[in-house]
Protein backbone atom coordinates (compact mmCIF):
# COMPACT_ATOMS: atom_id res chain seq x y z
CA UNK A 1 0.00 0.00 0.00
CA UNK A 2 1.07 3.21 -1.38
CA UNK A 3 -0.22 6.89 -0.10
CA UNK A 4 -1.19 9.21 -3.34
CA UNK A 5 1.62 11.77 -1.88
CA UNK A 6 4.45 9.05 -1.84
CA UNK A 7 2.96 7.43 -5.66
CA UNK A 8 3.42 11.49 -6.55
CA UNK A 9 6.43 11.81 -5.42
CA UNK A 10 8.06 8.75 -7.26
CA UNK A 11 6.83 9.48 -10.30
CA UNK A 12 7.69 13.29 -10.68
CA UNK A 13 11.45 12.06 -9.31
CA UNK A 14 10.88 10.03 -12.60
CA UNK A 15 9.26 12.14 -15.15
CA UNK A 16 12.32 15.04 -13.86
CA UNK A 17 14.58 11.83 -14.76
CA UNK A 18 12.99 11.47 -18.55
CA UNK A 19 12.87 15.43 -18.74
CA UNK A 20 16.82 15.18 -18.02
CA UNK A 21 17.10 12.74 -21.34
CA UNK A 22 15.28 15.26 -23.21
CA UNK A 23 12.48 12.85 -23.76
CA UNK A 24 9.06 14.90 -23.67
CA UNK A 25 6.16 14.94 -25.92
CA UNK A 26 6.61 11.46 -26.98
CA UNK A 27 4.75 7.95 -26.78
CA UNK A 28 5.64 5.88 -23.65
CA UNK A 29 5.41 2.35 -23.63
CA UNK A 30 4.56 0.84 -20.44
CA UNK A 31 4.47 -2.96 -20.09
CA UNK A 32 3.82 -5.00 -17.64
CA UNK A 33 1.84 -6.21 -14.16
CA UNK A 34 -0.48 -3.70 -12.71
CA UNK A 35 1.93 -2.80 -9.69
CA UNK A 36 2.93 0.40 -7.95
CA UNK A 37 6.03 1.14 -10.41
CA UNK A 38 3.70 0.72 -13.39
CA UNK A 39 1.37 4.04 -12.19
CA UNK A 40 4.40 5.43 -11.52
CA UNK A 41 5.39 5.18 -15.14
CA UNK A 42 1.94 6.28 -16.16
CA UNK A 43 1.88 9.31 -13.82
CA UNK A 44 5.32 10.63 -14.75
CA UNK A 45 4.83 10.11 -18.81
CA UNK A 46 1.60 12.42 -18.16
CA UNK A 47 4.25 15.18 -15.77
CA UNK A 48 6.69 14.56 -18.62
CA UNK A 49 4.38 15.80 -21.12
CA UNK A 50 4.26 12.38 -23.14
CA UNK A 51 1.51 10.27 -23.95
CA UNK A 52 1.13 6.80 -22.44
CA UNK A 53 1.01 3.88 -24.94
CA UNK A 54 0.10 0.83 -22.93
CA UNK A 55 1.99 -2.37 -24.24
CA UNK A 56 0.13 -5.95 -24.38
CA UNK A 57 1.78 -8.93 -23.57
CA UNK A 58 0.07 -10.28 -26.82
CA UNK A 59 1.75 -7.65 -29.48
CA UNK A 60 4.81 -6.10 -27.51
CA UNK A 61 7.61 -6.61 -29.75
CA UNK A 62 5.39 -5.32 -32.94
CA UNK A 63 3.53 -2.43 -31.32
CA UNK A 64 7.07 -1.27 -30.02
CA UNK A 65 8.69 -1.79 -33.54
CA UNK A 66 5.96 0.33 -35.20
CA UNK A 67 6.95 3.26 -32.92
CA UNK A 68 10.45 3.30 -33.75
CA UNK A 69 9.14 3.03 -36.88
CA UNK A 70 7.69 6.47 -37.08
CA UNK A 71 11.00 7.65 -35.49
CA UNK A 72 10.73 7.95 -31.69
CA UNK A 73 13.00 6.45 -29.35
CA UNK A 74 11.87 3.65 -26.91
CA UNK A 75 12.56 3.15 -23.41
CA UNK A 76 10.28 0.20 -21.71
CA UNK A 77 9.84 1.26 -17.96
CA UNK A 78 9.54 -1.99 -16.48
CA UNK A 79 9.62 -4.29 -13.21
CA UNK A 80 8.33 -7.64 -12.79
CA UNK A 81 11.32 -9.62 -11.65
CA UNK A 82 10.30 -10.40 -8.42
CA UNK A 83 7.08 -11.55 -9.40
CA UNK A 84 9.02 -13.84 -12.55
CA UNK A 85 11.34 -15.22 -9.41
CA UNK A 86 8.04 -16.24 -7.24
CA UNK A 87 6.64 -18.15 -10.17
CA UNK A 88 9.81 -19.89 -11.05
CA UNK A 89 10.33 -20.88 -7.57
CA UNK A 90 6.24 -21.55 -7.22
CA UNK A 91 6.02 -18.95 -4.21
CA UNK A 92 2.36 -17.91 -3.74
CA UNK A 93 2.67 -15.27 -1.43
CA UNK A 94 5.54 -12.22 -1.70
CA UNK A 95 7.49 -12.27 0.70
CA UNK A 96 8.73 -8.90 3.09
CA UNK A 97 11.65 -9.85 3.86
CA UNK A 98 14.35 -7.54 1.54
CA UNK A 99 16.84 -10.41 1.36
CA UNK A 100 13.77 -12.92 0.04
CA UNK A 101 13.20 -9.80 -2.29
CA UNK A 102 16.65 -9.81 -3.53
CA UNK A 103 16.74 -13.43 -4.18
CA UNK A 104 13.44 -13.70 -5.92
CA UNK A 105 14.25 -10.40 -8.16
CA UNK A 106 17.90 -12.08 -9.05
CA UNK A 107 16.50 -15.30 -9.99
CA UNK A 108 13.50 -13.73 -11.76
CA UNK A 109 15.51 -10.71 -13.45
CA UNK A 110 17.14 -13.29 -15.80
CA UNK A 111 14.02 -15.03 -16.83
CA UNK A 112 12.58 -11.31 -17.26
CA UNK A 113 15.42 -9.98 -19.70
CA UNK A 114 15.38 -13.41 -21.64
CA UNK A 115 11.84 -12.86 -22.32
CA UNK A 116 12.04 -9.79 -23.64
CA UNK A 117 14.98 -10.33 -26.07
CA UNK A 118 13.22 -13.34 -27.07
CA UNK A 119 10.25 -11.18 -28.08
CA UNK A 120 11.84 -8.15 -29.70
CA UNK A 121 14.71 -10.23 -31.55
CA UNK A 122 11.72 -11.30 -33.31
CA UNK A 123 11.33 -8.20 -35.01
CA UNK A 124 14.77 -7.11 -35.21
CA UNK A 125 15.39 -5.29 -31.84
CA UNK A 126 17.98 -5.41 -29.50
CA UNK A 127 16.93 -4.97 -25.85
CA UNK A 128 19.51 -3.00 -23.44
CA UNK A 129 18.95 -3.03 -20.10
CA UNK A 130 19.24 -0.52 -17.18
CA UNK A 131 18.70 -1.57 -13.75
CA UNK A 132 17.23 1.27 -11.29
CA UNK A 133 15.46 2.07 -7.98
CA UNK A 134 14.03 4.94 -6.71
CA UNK A 135 17.26 5.37 -5.13
CA UNK A 136 18.97 6.22 -8.17
CA UNK A 137 16.95 9.40 -8.59
CA UNK A 138 18.14 10.69 -5.64
CA UNK A 139 21.88 10.28 -6.07
CA UNK A 140 23.24 12.45 -8.64
CA UNK A 141 26.22 10.24 -9.56
CA UNK A 142 24.06 7.09 -9.66
CA UNK A 143 21.90 8.98 -11.85
CA UNK A 144 24.50 10.77 -14.34
CA UNK A 145 25.62 6.81 -14.45
CA UNK A 146 22.31 5.82 -15.77
CA UNK A 147 21.64 8.57 -18.44
CA UNK A 148 25.34 7.69 -19.83
CA UNK A 149 24.30 4.12 -19.76
CA UNK A 150 21.25 5.22 -22.18
CA UNK A 151 23.42 7.52 -24.40
CA UNK A 152 25.82 4.95 -24.78
CA UNK A 153 22.97 2.07 -26.26
CA UNK A 154 22.17 4.68 -28.95
CA UNK A 155 25.66 4.07 -30.76
CA UNK A 156 24.62 0.50 -31.77
CA UNK A 157 22.46 -0.57 -34.71
CA UNK A 158 20.11 -2.75 -35.35
CA UNK A 159 17.83 -0.67 -33.55
CA UNK A 160 17.76 -1.01 -30.10
CA UNK A 161 15.66 -0.30 -26.99
CA UNK A 162 16.46 0.68 -23.03
CA UNK A 163 14.65 -1.48 -20.84
CA UNK A 164 14.59 0.63 -17.40
CA UNK A 165 13.86 -2.00 -15.17
CA UNK A 166 12.27 -0.84 -11.64
CA UNK A 167 13.86 -3.02 -8.85
CA UNK A 168 12.71 -3.43 -5.02
CA UNK A 169 10.50 0.06 -4.51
Amino acid sequence: IISYRELNSKALKLASFLLSLGITHEPIGIFGQRTISHYVGILASIYANCYYVPINKKYTGKKIKEIIEKGFEVIVVSSGAIAHGMKYWGIKEKPKEIDKLQALSAVGQIGLINAYQDEFRIHGLIAAQVLMSHGDFKDNNRSKNIKTSLKITKIFNPPRLQVLHSYLP
